[in-house]
C-alpha cells in the first residue's frame, strides 16, 4: 500500500470526524475541528475555560457561572489575567463606562448608552438563579441580576432601533470588533477579530451558532489574553471580562 493510500484515507477519516463535530469539511485537521472534536468528547466544565483560534480571529469559552466583570479605570489590563477580554463601551476621555454592566449583582451602570436618546441597548445577563437572558434596555432593573453586560445587539441585528445611527453608527464600521455570546447550551464566548460588523453576524449566526450575541467596545480598545494567545494586552482597560473559579 502507497504513501497516498493512507493519506487519502486519513483525510477521509478527518473529513468524517469534522462532519460529526460540525467543523468545516476540507479533510484539514486544524484549530476549528480539533476544538469541535473537544466539544463532542470532552466534559467541557473540568477544563473550562478554554482558548482557541478560529477564522482569523480569537476565541474563549467558558462556563456561565465562570464570567467575571470588572472596572478597573484604566487601572488594569488584560495582561494581568490568564483568560480575559476588553469590555464594553466607555467616554475614553472621560474614564467613564457607558454602558451596562454588573458583577455578582453589584451594577457599575445601569444605564444604557443611548438612552438618552430614547433607545434601548442590547443587554444579555444572567438571573440568579442561572438563567440567561437578552432583551434591550434604556434602564435595566437590578433586581435579580447575577452579571449583565450591554453592547450592539448582532443576533437580532437592528442597530438603528438601538441609537447606534448618524454619528453613533461610527462603532458599526470595519475595524477590531468583540463579540460576547450564548451558545445554544449556555456557554459563554468572547470572540475578536478585525471585520465588518456583517462578518462578524455571519459568525455569530453561522459558524458559532449562538443565540444570543452582542457587540462591545472596539477600534483600539479590544484586546484579549489567554495562554494560547494575546492581541493589544497592554491596552489599559476602562472596564474588562474575565474568566476563572
Amino acid at each position: 500500500m502507497s504513501m497516498n493510500y493512507f493519506e487519502q484515507a486519513d483525510k477521509q477519516l478527518v473529513r468524517a470526524i469534522q462532519k460529526e463535530t460540525g467543523a468545516v469539511v476540507d479533510g484539514d485537521f486544524g484549530h476549528q475541528s480539533l476544538f469541535n472534536l473537544f466539544l463532542e468528547i470532552c466534559d467541557f466544565d473540568e477544563y473550562s475555560p478554554v482558548a482557541t483560534e478560529l477564522y482569523n480571529g480569537y476565541l474563549i469559552m467558558a462556563n456561565k457561572n465562570q464570567v467575571h466583570f470588572e472596572m478597573p479605570r484604566n487601572t488594569k489590563c488584560v495582561n494581568d489575567f490568564d483568560y480575559a477580554v476588553s469590555g464594553t463601551f466607555q467616554d475614553e476621555p472621560k474614564n467613564k463606562l457607558v454602558s451596562i454592566l454588573a458583577d455578582q449583582g453589584k451594577f457599575f451602570r445601569a444605564t444604557g448608552s443611548k438612552a438618552w436618546r430614547g433607545k434601548g441597548e442590547g443587554t444579555i445577563y444572567m438571573t440568579k438563579s442561572g438563567e440567561i437572558k437578552w432583551e434591550r434596555f434604556q434602564y435595566m432593573p437590578t433586581k435579580d441580576v447575577e452579571w449583565a453586560i450591554s453592547g450592539v445587539t448582532v443576533h437580532d441585528y437592528h442597530p438603528v432601533c438601538e441609537g447606534f445611527s448618524g454619528a453613533f453608527a461610527d462603532v458599526l464600521r470595519s475595524t477590531t470588533h468583540v463579540l460576547f455570546g450564548i451558545t445554544q447550551d449556555d456557554k459563554v464566548v468572547v470572540f475578536l477579530k478585525h471585520c465588518s460588523m456583517e462578518a462578524l453576524k455571519y459568525i455569530s449566526d453561522n459558524i458559532l451558532k449562538l443565540k444570543y450575541s452582542i457587540s462591545l467596545d472596539g477600534g483600539h480598545i479590544p484586546a484579549i489574553k489567554s495562554p494560547k494567545f494575546s492581541h493589544n494586552k497592554f491596552q489599559r482597560q476602562n472596564n474588562l471580562i474575565w474568566f476563572g473559579r
